[in-house]
């Protein structure tokens, strides 16, 4: 299905199967039926349907529940587009994961009934609700059958109507970065299911580490080859992964191809030796195709549709510096040494910036953004994204020189 699809039936079959499901678990609440005390986790599923970045976001949740209950005790609920990242990662094997697949309305519902019995049969007792203000996975948690449900509630924060399907109900805060509150949502399961709103206890600066990516030997090989980089000739050279995402289904969130040519042609003219790997889905191909006729192929090497996930990965490991806007590749990136230069315009990095030492951030925070957000359902009306136009080429530029003078000063990283 379309996203456009699932965000309509997100949006209104969603308020009336919570509306019912709420009626139904105040009839349970009745009968005392709901939890009353500080609930102890034996399994505990995580519900993050949709976003591949986020999923990145997640991993620090996610090795806090394992750290608690044990590794075989964590599960994450997803659609079956972003099922993949976390057994590469190695964070969950793939036996942890229950795919939802929404490639119809019907194997979506298929799905979430098998997800209910599945739930039933595993003994899950907590679920976790990444998704903040989605009806849909308010839904799932609940489908569940957890004792212990946690999960954002709007309050009187004129947020989407979800009904009122959580034990423990956490109050959003949109100062607070995405990976800190999946930490939070965690920590919640610590506290009475009746205080209200959670959490009451200082904000947590616990170290947020994002797993590392190892490639295997041959995939390394393979790609050094590729790259020429296993030529001793090519190992001081510059090499840059442009991101352009040119069919970013959230158009707002594009910085102008046309700037990535200009961009090239500037590092060109400072880096001789420079090469570009372009990356993208495979209908990007041809946009991404301009740079190799309007300025040489021998700079560029298009890799649109040609790879893989763990071949995304692998380059971001042999690569100096990933240009590309807020989206899912920027976090992809941070389980590499890579440096990674991110343009955010509709969307605020103070909630959804890429985790690391080596990310570089570039915003130029008009008065209008952000403009995506956890209560408008992520839709914007903006025909004119400003945010990213301001971004200057010669902006992009400095941090780009800036971060492969640095690392020529490192030592070489081993691979």
């Amino acid at each position: 299905m379309k996203s456009e699809t699932i965000r309509f039936l997100d949006r209104w079959v969603g308020i009336l199967l919570c509306f019912l499901l709420t009626i139904f678990h105040r009839l349970v609440h009745i009968f005392n039926l709901s939890p009353t005390k500080v609930h102890n986790p034996k399994k505990i599923l995580f519900v993050k349907l949709i976003e591949q970045g986020a999923m990145v976001l997640a991993c620090p949740a996610l090795e806090k529940a394992k750290k608690w209950v044990g590794e075989n005790n964590v599960y994450v609920c997803a659609f079956n587009k972003n099922c993949f990242v976390l057994p590469i990662l190695r964070v969950l094997p793939e036996e942890n994961i229950i795919e939802i697949d929404t490639s119809h309305f019907w194997t979506l519902l298929r799905d979430v009934i098998k997800f209910f019995f599945k739930c039933r049969k595993l003994g899950i007792d907590t679920t976790i609700d990444c998704e903040f203000f989605s009806r849909g996975s308010a839904i799932v948690t609940y489908l569940s059958g957890a004792k212990a449900r946690i999960g954002m509630h709007g309050f009187l924060n004129d947020a989407p109507y979800r009904g009122d399907l959580m034990t423990h109900k956490v109050s959003y805060n949109p100062y607070i970065h995405t990976s800190y509150i999946y930490l939070l949502m965690v920590e919640a399961l610590k506290e009475y299911p009746g205080e209200i709103p959670l959490l009451k206890v200082p904000f947590l600066h616990e170290d947020i580490t994002i797993p590392r990516y190892l490639p295997d030997k041959e995939r390394l090989e393979k790609w050094k080859k590729l790259l020429g980089k296993d030529n001793e000739a090519n190992q001081n050279k510059p090499y840059i992964i442009f991101t352009p995402n040119t069919h970013d289904l959230l158009r707002v969130r594009k910085w102008d191809i046309e700037n990535y040519l200009k961009l090239a042609r500037k590092l060109i003219e400072k880096f001789s030796n420079i090469t570009f790997v372009l990356t993208g889905f495979l209908e990007e191909r041809e946009s991404l195709n301009r740079f190799e006729k309007e300025i040489g192929g021998n700079y560029f090497i298009n890799l649109a549709g040609k790879t893989d996930f763990e071949d995304l990965l692998t380059l971001y490991t042999l690569c100096d510096v990933l240009v590309t806007n807020d989206s899912g590749p920027a976090h992809f990136a941070t389980t590499s040494d890579i440096d990674i230069v991110v343009l955010f315009g509709p969307e605020t990095p103070v909630l959804f910036s890429p985790v690391g030492e080596r990310v570089h951030i570039l915003y130029t925070n008009l008065a209008c953004s952000p403009c995506l957000n956890a209560y408008n359902y992520r839709f914007s009306f903006c025909e004119n994204n400003k945010c990213l136009k301001s971004i200057s080429v010669d902006t992009v530029f400095e941090e780009v020189y800036k971060c492969i003078q640095q690392r020529k000063k490192e030592p070489p990283i081993l691979n």
